[in-house]
C-alpha cells in the first residue's frame, strides 16, 4: 500500500504552533505534596520518613500479597526461587536472598503483613500519633507503581466520576488487608470504598473544568487555526482521490460514502491526525460494492485487541446493540451482494443444464442437417448418387478401431464392441453387397447414431470411430465440377462438426446422450478446463453463457451460506474464498467470467470485504462461543437481582447511591462511546481526539482521585482494628 506522504501529492502548508504545544509542561514524575500535619503534632521530628517508608511499602507488599492469594502457593514458590535468583546475581545481601527464597504460603503471607501493620501501629501509637496518618497516604502516592493507571481525564461530568473511581479503587487494591477473615471479601471492600472516595473528587473537580476551557479555547483562537481551510480542502480530495483509485480502480464508490471519507480526511487533517491509507482503501473496497458495506473500526485497521474488544462488545445487552446491529446488517449486505451479481437471477443447475443441452442438440442438428444437404446433392456423370469409396473406409474403420495399429488387431481390436448388427452392416459394406453411395453413406450415419446414443459406453465409442471413419470416406465416382465442389463443402462441414465433438466434451456428452441434466453442471462447467469451457461458451452464446454465470453465482451464494436460506443463512468467508482463490479453479471462474470483467471484479471484492468483515487478525483473541460475553451478562443480571441487592444493601447509603450513579451512568457512557467509536471509523487508526480540558486539570483529578483511593483503603484499616 502506497504510503500517504506518496499519494498527498498537493504540499499542505505548515501549521502554525498549536495553544497546547505553547502550554505544554515538561514532562517528569508528578510530585505528591502531603497534607499539614495535624495540629499540634510538629512535622520535624521525623515520623514523616517513618510514614512515608510504610506507605511506599504498602504499594510493594499490596500487589504481592494479592498475587498470593489468587494464585497457587506453588507457583508463588517458583516466583519466589526466581527472585532469588536475579536478587543473587544482582549482588544483594545473601540474608535477602535466603529471606526471598523461602517457601511461603498464603497464611504465612497473610500473618506476616497483620504483623507487620501491628508493629507500625505500635510505634505510631508510642510516637503519639493519633488520626488520619496523611504522611502514609503520601507515601503511598509517592511509588509509581500506584501511577500506572491512565490519566482520569473525561468529556463529561459521569465520565469524570468513572475515571477517578476507577483511578481510586486501583489506588486502594495496592494496599494490603492487615485484619483476619476473608481476604477477597475485605479487598473488594477496600477497592469499592476506594473508588468511591476517587469518583466523588474527580466528580467535584469536573464541575471547575468549563471555567478554565473557555480560557484555553480563547487564547487558541487568538493565536489561529495553521493551515487554511482551502489548503486542507485541496488535500483532502486529493488524498481520497487517489487512495480509491488505487483500490477500487475502475469500480464506482457509493457517492454518499465517498462524500463521507473526503470529509472525514479533511476533519483528521485539521485535528492534527495522519489519514490511514489502508483504512481509506479498505472503507472504499467495501463502498464500491454493489449494495455497500459499512464496516467497523477493528475491522478496518486489523488491530487485534479492538477487534476482540468489539466482538465482546456486541453481545452486552443494554451497551452492545448498535455494534450487533451493524454486524448483522454486513451479513445481509453480504448476501445481498450475490444476489445483485446474478444469484437473484439464477436458475437451478439442474434447470440451466436442460436449457444447455437442449440448446448443443439444436446447434448438432443443424449442423448434420446441412451436411447431409450438401451430400444429398453429390451426383456422378450419370445423375445418380455418387458412389463412396468402400476400400478406403475399410481402411480407414480398422485403423480407427485398432488406434492406428490394425497389425495388432487380433490384440487391440474396439470392433468387438459393436452391436452385432453394426457388424454385419460393416461387413457387408467391405464385401460389396451393400453398394456405399452418398445416400446410403447417409443412411448408415444417422442410424449408426441413434445406436450410439443408446449404446453402453464402450460400444459407443466403438460406433463413434466407425461414423468418424465413415464420413472421411472420399468419393469414388468421376463428378462434375459443380458436385466435386459440394462434396468437398459436405467433407468439410462433416470434418469441423466431428472435430468439435472431440474437441468439447459437453457437445459429445449431450449429442451422445450420455449426461443427465442433474450432473451436467458440475462435471462440464465447474470441472471443466480452460479451454474446454471456453469452447462451451462459443457453441451455447452469450445468453446461456450469461445463464451459466448466474448459475455459478448462486452456487456459490449456496456453499458460502452452507444451504440455508437468505433469511437464516451466515455468510461464511472461508466457505466463499475456498471457492474463489482456489488456484486450480480460479483460471476455470476467470474463463467463465471472460466477457464480463465487472461482475468478476465484484465477486473477488466480495471476497476480501468478507474477509476483513469475518476473518478475525492473526493475534486476536476471540471467544467464538461467546461464554466470555454471557458470562458478563449473567454479572449484570446478578447485580440487579436480588441477591445483588442484598450485597449492595450491606453498603452505607451514600455508597450506593454513588455506585448506582457510577455504574448506570458512567459505565454506560463510556461503554456506549466506545460502541460509537466502533460504528464511526472515520479514516484514522484510533478515534480523533475530543474536545480537551484544559493541561493539568487530569493531572490534579488524578492526584485527587489516587490520594482518596489511598485515604479510604487508610480509613478502612482503622475502622477494621476497631
Amino acid at each position: 500500500m502506497a504510503n500517504l506522504d506518496d499519494l498527498l501529492t498537493e504540499e499542505v502548508p505548515a501549521k502554525k504552533a498549536s495553544l497546547d504545544d505553547l502550554l505544554a509542561e515538561p514532562s517528569g514524575a508528578v510530585i505528591a505534596r502531603p497534607a499539614s500535619s495535624p495540629a499540634g503534632k510538629p512535622n520535624d521530628d521525623g515520623w514523616w520518613k517513618r510514614g512515608m517508608q510504610q506507605g511506599f511499602g504498602d504499594t510493594v507488599h499490596g500487589p504481592g500479597q494479592l498475587m498470593q492469594n489468587i494464585l497457587p502457593d506453588s507457583v508463588m514458590n517458583v516466583a519466589r526461587k526466581a527472585g532469588a535468583s536475579i536478587a543473587s546475581a544482582a549482588g544483594l545481601p545473601s540474608e535477602f536472598v535466603s529471606a526471598v527464597e523461602q517457601p511461603r504460603t498464603t497464611e504465612d503471607i497473610n500473618a506476616m503483613e497483620r504483623e507487620r501493620e501491628a508493629a507500625y501501629q505500635a510505634e505510631r501509637k508510642a510516637a503519639g500519633r493519633e488520626g488520619m496518618d496523611w504522611w502514609r497516604v503520601g507515601g503511598a502516592l509517592s511509588n509509581p507503581v500506584g501511577w500506572m493507571t491512565p490519566s482520569s481525564e473525561a468529556a463529561t461530568l459521569a465520565q469524570g466520576i468513572k475515571a477517578g473511581a476507577q483511578t481510586g479503587a486501583f489506588q486502594a487494591l495496592l494496599q494490603p488487608v492487615t485484619t483476619e477473615g476473608n481476604y477477597l471479601w475485605d479487598k473488594s471492600m477496600q477497592a469499592a470504598v476506594g473508588g468511591m472516595f476517587g469518583g466523588g473528587l474527580s466528580g467535584a473537580l469536573y464541575m471547575l473544568q468549563p471555567a478554565l476551557r473557555y480560557g484555553a479555547n480563547t487564547l487558541r483562537n487568538m493565536l489561529g487555526r495553521g493551515a487554511s481551510d482551502a489548503a486542507i480542502d485541496q488535500a483532502a480530495d486529493t488524498v481520497t482521490a487517489n487512495v480509491t483509485k488505487t483500490a477500487v480502480g475502475n469500480a464506482r464508490v457509493d457517492p454518499d460514502l465517498y462524500s463521507a471519507i473526503r470529509q472525514e480526511v479533511g476533519d483528521a487533517m485539521r485535528a492534527g491526525v495522519e489519514p490511514s491509507a489502508e483504512v481509506i482503501a479498505r472503507r472504499a473496497d467495501a463502498g464500491a460494492l454493489p449494495v455497500p458495506v459499512q464496516m467497523t473500526r477493528a475491522q478496518l485497521t486489523r488491530d487485534p485487541m479492538a477487534w476482540a474488544w468489539e466482538h465482546r462488545a456486541s453481545g452486552q445487552r443494554g451497551v452492545g446493540e448498535p455494534l450487533s446491529d451493524l454486524l448483522s446488517g454486513q451479513n445481509k449486505a453480504l448476501i445481498a451482494n450475490l444476489n445483485e451479481l446474478g444469484a437473484k437471477a439464477a436458475p437451478s443447475p439442474y434447470a440451466a443444464s436442460e436449457q444447455v443441452i437442449s440448446h448443443l442438440n439444436a446447434v448438432d442438428e443443424q449442423l448434420r442437417s446441412r451436411i447431409n444437404d450438401a451430400y444429398s446433392k453429390v451426383r456422378n456423370s450419370a445423375g445418380r448418387p455418387a458412389m463412396v469409396d468402400s476400400r478406403a473406409f475399410a481402411d480407414a474403420a480398422r485403423n480407427a478401431l485398432t488406434d492406428g495399429q490394425p497389425e495388432l488387431a487380433e490384440l487391440v481390436n474396439r470392433g468387438d464392441f459393436l452391436p452385432s448388427n453394426i457388424q454385419a452392416q460393416f461387413n457387408d459394406i467391405v464385401q460389396g453387397k451393400i453398394p456405399l453411395t452418398v445416400d446410403n453413406m447417409q443412411f448408415f450415419d444417422r442410424a449408426w447414431n441413434a445406436a450410439q446414443r443408446a449404446a453402453p459406453d464402450d460400444q459407443a465409442a466403438a460406433i463413434w470411430k466407425l461414423r468418424k471413419a465413415l464420413n472421411e470416406t472420399p468419393i469414388a465416382d468421376s463428378l462434375g465440377q459443380e458436385s466435386m465442389a459440394l462434396y468437398k463443402q459436405a467433407r468439410q462441414m462433416a470434418a469441423q462438426r466431428f472435430g468439435l465433438i472431440d474437441s468439447n466434451p459437453a457437445y459429445k456428452a449431450a449429442v451422445a446422450g450420455k449426461v443427465e441434466p442433474d450432473k451436467f453442471f458440475q462435471k462440464y462447467v465447474e470441472g471443466a478446463n480452460v479451454s474446454e469451457l471456453k469452447g462451451l461458451k462459443q457453441l451455447v452464446g452469450p445468453d446461456l453463457t450469461s445463464t451459466l454465470q448466474n448459475v455459478f453465482v448462486g452456487e456459490l451464494k449456496r456453499k458460502a451460506l452452507t444451504n440455508a436460506s437468505d433469511e437464516a443463512g451466515t455468510f461464511s468467508q472461508a466457505a466463499y474464498n475456498r471457492v474463489m482463490q482456489d488456484p486450480v479453479r480460479m483460471p476455470r471462474i476467470n474463463e467463465l467470467f471472460a466477457d464480463n470483467a465487472k461482475t468478476l471484479d465484484q465477486l473477488y471484492r466480495v471476497g476480501r470485504v468478507a474477509e476483513g468483515l469475518i476473518k478475525p487478525p492473526a493475534a486476536a483473541r476471540v471467544n467464538t462461543s461467546n461464554t466470555a460475553v454471557e458470562a458478563s451478562n449473567i454479572v449484570r443480571d446478578i447485580a440487579k437481582s436480588e441477591t445483588g441487592g442484598f450485597l449492595t444493601s450491606l453498603l452505607p447509603n451514600w455508597v450506593q447511591g454513588l455506585g448506582r450513579v457510577m455504574g448506570d451512568a458512567s459505565e454506560r457512557v463510556k461503554e456506549s462511546k466506545a460502541v460509537q467509536d466502533a460504528i464511526r471509523p472515520g479514516v484514522t487508526v484510533s478515534p480523533l481526539p475530543g474536545p480537551r480540558q484544559p493541561q493539568g486539570t487530569g493531572r490534579l483529578s488524578d492526584l485527587l482521585a489516587r490520594g482518596a483511593g489511598s485515604a479510604a483503603a487508610a480509613e478502612q484499616r482503622d475502622e477494621e482494628r476497631e
